[in-house]
């Protein structure tokens, strides 16, 4: 290990030296790990969908035996450790309050070193405000909304599941979630009522974290070959406020609106990796709500190289 030694803000890293560590703190939850494969060593990001315990994220040897823990100081514990860097940090997304007094959930993107500090950050808030620069009109925060919300009201609310350094020049990308409310009888629903479904945007930030490119999933939902906004739920599933089913915390959903639609409209994001040749390929965001079809970004919405 090596000490960091903070001034006016800045940290500097000491030698290498070695250590041992102490036994691990008894208040913090930490999971436990049976053998299945041969000794190595793995990364984990336990996750328990908004329920107590929180577990700490753990790097262990095959063995189960933990080697490094981190827990965030936030006001739930959750995070989600997305992806490890070069140079021993972390890209997370972690809790607490940012511009919206009301959400509590993945409000922060944070890059943070092996001791847990914070590298650098940004929120939902300041995200919204450069995406809506962008004449991403869907990204507006989800606060000071009409009630109950029009038909074509849309909002951020939370980052969520990834968040990987993609780009050649060091940029990354994220996904976040929007909310946005239908008219009444979107996706077959009866109830008269406009309906709220949750869809994806990801978001491309700079070396600096700044927005620099977005693709909303809502804009390509008029169907084949992209998304189609009338296909709900293979299964019928929905998501409700307070409801354990994997489904984001909803800022529009209320009096005189339809219940929540599931699942979100997944996008397929060709971008290149910085750990692999190939572009990835895995579909992002998916949800416990179920899965609709991916669809490939069309050449024209490729994302910026710059």
């Amino acid at each position: 290990m090596f000490a960091q030694t903070g001034t006016a803000g800045q940290i500097v890293n000491g030698p290498a030296v070695s250590f041992t560590t102490g036994v691990l703190p008894s208040n913090i939850p930490l999971p436990t790990f049976t053998l299945v494969v041969p000794p190595g060593g793995q990364l984990y990001n336990p996750f328990n969908l908004y329920k107590p315990p929180a577990y700490a994220d753990v790097a262990t040897d095959l063995t189960g035996n933990i080697m490094w823990y981190f827990y965030p100081d936030d006001p739930t514990g959750d995070n989600t450790l997305t992806r490890p860097l070069t140079g021993r940090d972390f890209l997370t997304i972690q809790d607490g309050t940012a511009w919206n007094t009301n959400a509590k959930y993945g409000q922060y993107l944070r890059q943070i070193d092996l001791a847990g500090n914070v590298v650098r950050e940004a929120n939902t808030g300041v995200i919204q405000q450069a995406l809506l620069a962008l004449g991403a009109a869907d990204a507006a925060p989800c606060i000071d909304i009409p009630r109950p919300p029009p038909a074509g009201t849309a909002c951020l609310g939370t980052f969520h599941h990834d968040a990987i350094v993609t780009l050649p020049n060091g940029g990354l990308a994220l996904l976040a979630d929007i909310e946005k409310i239908f008219p009444p009888g979107t996706q077959g629903n009866t109830s008269g009522l406009p309906v709220d479904i949750v869809g994806d945007m990801i978001v491309v930030l700079d070396p600096d974290w700044q927005a620099v490119w977005n693709f909303d999933a809502f804009q390509h939902d008029s169907g084949p070959p992209q998304l189609d906004i009338n296909r709900p739920a293979v299964l019928g599933e929905t998501c409700a406020v307070g409801a354990d089913t994997g489904c984001p915390q909803l800022f529009l959903l209320g009096p005189g609106i339809a219940y929540i639609h599931c699942p979100r409209m997944v996008g397929r994001a060709a971008l290149p990796s910085d750990s692999e040749a190939s572009p990835l390929t895995e579909p992002w965001g998916t949800t416990a709500c179920g899965v609709n079809p991916v669809t490939e970004i069309s050449p024209s919405g490729s994302p910026p190289s710059v």
